[in-house]
């Protein structure tokens, strides 16, 4: 008696399950390691940090052409006054629309900020300097 070897074509569903869950584990490997959700978040604190700079430098320049700050700033950051959006006038934030176009083109506005007349941004003196903050860093 012969024994006939069969040759099969194709895999089988174990073979396919076992790939397929080592391809799931590297992938959620992958995503762990990249953390593509944290990465967002940092470019999104980047330009929040480089749009108040800008309103900062905007301040800055008025500041030497005027001999004076468009308003007066509180002191110290506890008591940061947020600014307003731009063309809102309120008590409640810091009108900016000075800064608008002669140095800033436009006052950015943060996406993550809810409050319709606020930019997403603070602003406070120090030391006779301006500081410009974003109040949603971090989030």
């Amino acid at each position: 008696m012969h024994s006939q070897i069969r040759y099969r074509n194709g895999f089988t569903l174990i073979e396919l399950l076992l790939v397929l869950t080592v391809i799931a584990i590297m992938a959620s490997l992958y995503i762990a390691a990249v953390n593509p959700a944290g990465q967002i978040d940092q470019v999104r604190d980047i330009d929040r940090k480089r749009s108040a700079n800008q309103i900062q430098q905007a301040l800055y320049e008025y500041l030497i052409n005027n001999n004076e700050f468009p308003e007066p700033l509180p002191d110290g950051k506890t008591n940061a006054k947020p600014i307003c959006r731009e063309g809102l006038l309120d008590n409640s934030c810091i009108n900016l629309d000075v800064l608008v176009p002669n140095y800033r083109s436009a006052l950015p506005i943060d996406p993550a900020e809810t409050n319709s007349l606020f930019s997403g941004y603070a602003v406070y003196a120090a030391s006779g300097r301006a500081i410009v903050i974003a109040t949603h860093i971090g989030l």
